[in-house]
């Protein structure tokens, strides 16, 4: 199956083009006021999915689960989401696109490889440490290059 190839890199694609385009949106009216608007498009967008999956006798129920027992964590998605909004378009202003996720996709690789670890209990060889390291010096190579 080609899918879990293709929509990682499609996502990485779109991170690129959204923190690009709310550059130049910020540059008109500034950072907050286009995370602001970024964010209201965002739930706008995920209201208008939830309600057709929610009425549409097709997709009644997918993906659609009651909500028992929240916890505060459960908030922690949103504040990282801002955070990603509001910082690669500042970021990538200041040292470029290619640095900025060069350096997101080392952040990546180190934090997914402590998840894996202690969440899905997936333990660190050689070959994946190796493979961090690989990106975390591919990312100094590049920020260290102009």
């Amino acid at each position: 199956m080609i899918w879990p190839v293709v929509l990682p890199f499609a996502l990485g694609f779109a991170a690129v083009l959204q923190a690009a385009i709310n550059r130049q949106v910020g540059n008109h009216w500034g950072t907050l006021v286009t995370s602001a608007a970024s964010g209201v498009v965002l739930a706008l967008t995920a209201m208008s999915i939830f309600a057709i999956v929610r009425l549409v006798p097709t997709f009644h129920g997918a993906g659609v689960q009651p909500i028992s027992n929240p916890a505060w964590w459960w908030l922690l998605p949103g504040v990282l989401g801002f955070g990603l909004v509001a910082g690669l378009p500042l970021a990538m202003d200041r040292i470029g696109a290619t640095r900025v996720f060069l350096l997101m996709v080392a952040g990546q690789m180190v934090a997914s490889l402590a998840w894996d670890t202690l969440s899905a209990g997936r333990g660190v060889n050689l070959v994946r440490l190796a493979g961090v390291g690989l990106a975390v010096v591919g990312a100094t190579l590049v920020c260290i290059s102009d």
